[in-house]
């Protein structure tokens, strides 16, 4: 009986609603990127990345930096293999999926970030499965036995905090 009673009632038309309040947010009002990801950092720093695949785009982005024309003060690296986008520091002609990353970034500051690059934005959880493990196991020196009883994700922060600690 509730729910019969429920449908019968006669409710307002709810997109007539938004349209009307729609009206009231400024239009420069700005959401963050869906696919973005911040991160709170101390001293009320953040640092906010995105994750693009399928950039057609790399060389222009590597030129610009490389020649200062880059506007933003913005990274890039190769996200597939980040160990050797940190040393070399960035991407490469040829990359096509590419982090982007910024510190203290608003989100109209990232909005620009991802005009720059011809991608597609995806969510950070696909960069799991994008990652060269090979390389990885190889780079931080983590065994079959360890991840019987650890995670990858823990053996690297392990290692990053051990040589930190040296």
């Amino acid at each position: 009986e509730g729910l019969s009673s429920l449908n019968s009632l006669d409710l307002p038309d709810l997109s007539l609603e938004f349209r009307r309040y729609k009206t009231l947010i400024p239009p420069n009002f700005s959401q963050p990127i869906p696919a973005m990801k911040v991160f709170h950092l101390d001293r009320g720093n953040t640092l906010t990345v995105s994750l693009f695949s399928d950039v057609t785009n790399s060389n222009e982005l590597l030129n610009s930096m490389l020649d200062g024309s880059l506007k933003l003060e913005v990274s890039f690296l190769n996200a597939s293999l980040i160990t050797e986008s940190l040393k070399r520091c960035g991407i490469s002609e040829s990359s096509t999926y590419i982090l982007a990353a910024r510190f203290n970034a608003s989100p109209l500051e990232m909005e620009e970030v991802a005009k720059l690059i011809n991608g597609k934005e995806i969510d950070l959880e696909e960069l799991k499965t994008q990652a060269n493990q090979p390389q990885i196991l190889k780079h931080y020196k983590i065994t079959s036995q360890e991840l019987v009883i650890s995670s990858l994700g823990d053996a690297i922060v392990c290692r990053i905090a051990a040589r930190d600690a040296l």
